[in-house]
């Protein structure tokens, strides 16, 4: 092992602790970019129990200077729980309105879900939260679906569940369009004609032509059944002329999934990550789906030190990146790890570990040969992880390490004794 490679760990392990006490473990969260910023807003998070339920939470990253190749692996989020008093909210939708200044929060779990609005609005420029009013009829609050804005400031929302969590007694599953104005802040409905059967979980993203596109989910058979949907099936909803539309896809089909995000690149292609199926993580989990042919052609690229299997995560672009964030992983469960992919080269996609608690992390050296650290999770084991890392090479590697170290090691002893 390479002495930069125990400097990076030793990193990884000494910042993102320092870290760790801003930022707790979630699924199901939000997240949207606007201008440098991304923001994540609320989501499941463990309380003193054990249980699980909504957060409040609402807090930002600076994502000016992706992929932070100088940054060793620090990033810094910032809260502004304080801007507002938001709902404890998770399982929503969110997107972009108005003139691309505000973020639109519709449905979700709130905590109580009858006292609460069913659109908060967060005004970027006056750094505010609000309820809006709106005109028409407005839809049931739900839960498990998607939402993706376009460039008329129009949102667009299909399927969901209404069911306890959203205040209603019976579950009830939708294939509805519900299209928000968030400009003139009007209701609309879409076209029912050939949409999906009443469909959650699902993965969506918008086309520059206006067409979105929904890839993957559970939906609701006529007999009451629930099944996944076939990775190869895509259903096609047209904004322009209020049409909906099946494509079969061609390729290498992944396996069916739901809980799974779906970002595009500048050049047509829809990156999908993670996702579950009946409770086991999805294979494979990195898939992409070109827009550019028709039909649309699946691929299954292999990825540069993968990360661990996701569902309940969100997934960003940022230029040539992908950013994902927090989720659920089956190894690790609730997490607040990020991680980017760099999306630069269509054969060749490579993770980073942007911030991890705790884990697993795989290494690859330049000879092409691999081996995994796992980041502990208490100061005891953190010191004699580091005395074993550091054991078995010369004097001088630890001489020339031990300042930086030593210091760092009494800084993460503090931060460790005020959490």
């Amino acid at each position: 092992m390479s002495l930069n490679s125990i400097i990076i760990i030793i990193l990884i392990i000494i910042l993102n602790h320092d870290i760790n006490a801003k930022t707790i473990p979630r699924d199901a969260p939000t997240a949207n970019i606007i201008g440098n910023k991304l923001y994540i807003l609320g989501g499941d998070v463990m309380i003193s129990d054990g249980s699980y339920q909504p957060t409040n939470d609402f807090f930002y990253l600076d994502v000016t200077n992706i992929p932070f190749n100088n940054t060793l692996g620090r990033i810094s989020w910032t809260d502004i729980t304080h801007l507002g008093k938001m709902p404890a909210n998770s399982w929503a939708a969110s997107a972009l309105g108005g003139k691309n200044d505000s973020i639109f929060l519709f449905g979700g779990q709130m905590e109580p879900n009858e006292e609460n609005a069913l659109v908060y609005v967060f005004d970027i420029n006056k750094q505010e939260w609000y309820e809006p009013k709106i005109s028409g009829n407005p839809p049931l609050r739900r839960r498990n679906f998607g939402a993706v804005n376009d460039n008329l400031g129009k949102m667009y929302i299909f399927g969901g569940t209404a069911d306890k969590y959203t205040g209603y007694p019976n579950t009830t599953d939708f294939n509805d369009m519900t299209i928000l104005d968030t400009v003139h802040l009007t209701w609309h409905e879409g076209t029912k004609e050939g949409a999906p059967i009443p469909r959650t979980s699902y993965a969506v993203t918008i086309l520059p032509d206006g067409n979105i596109v929904y890839i993957g989910g559970i939906q609701k058979s006529t007999d009451g059944t629930y099944e996944y949907v076939d990775m190869s099936e895509i259903a096609i909803y047209d904004t322009i002329h209020d049409k909906w539309s099946t494509m079969i896809a061609e390729g290498e089909i992944p396996g069916i999934r739901g809980e799974h995000t779906a970002v595009l690149t500048p050049d047509g292609r829809i990156i999908v990550y993670g996702g579950e199926t009946k409770h086991v993580a999805a294979f494979p989990q990195l898939c992409v789906l070109n827009t550019t042919t028709k039909p649309f052609t699946w691929s299954l690229p292999e990825s540069f030190n993968p990360i661990p299997d996701l569902w309940l995560h969100t997934a960003t672009i940022v230029g040539n990146y992908m950013v994902v964030a927090f989720g659920f992983s089956p190894t690790h469960g609730r997490t607040s790890d990020v991680y980017i992919l760099d999306l630069s080269e269509e054969n060749l996609y490579k993770w980073s570990v942007l911030f991890m608690t705790q884990g697993t992390v795989a290494m690859k050296q330049t000879d092409g040969s691999c081996y995994e650290y796992v980041i502990p999770n208490s100061k005891e084991t953190i010191g004699t992880t580091i005395a074993m890392l550091l054991g078995g090479f010369g004097a001088g590697v630890c001489v020339a390490a031990s300042g930086y170290i030593i210091y760092n090691i009494k800084r993460l002893n503090n931060t460790l004794d005020q959490l």
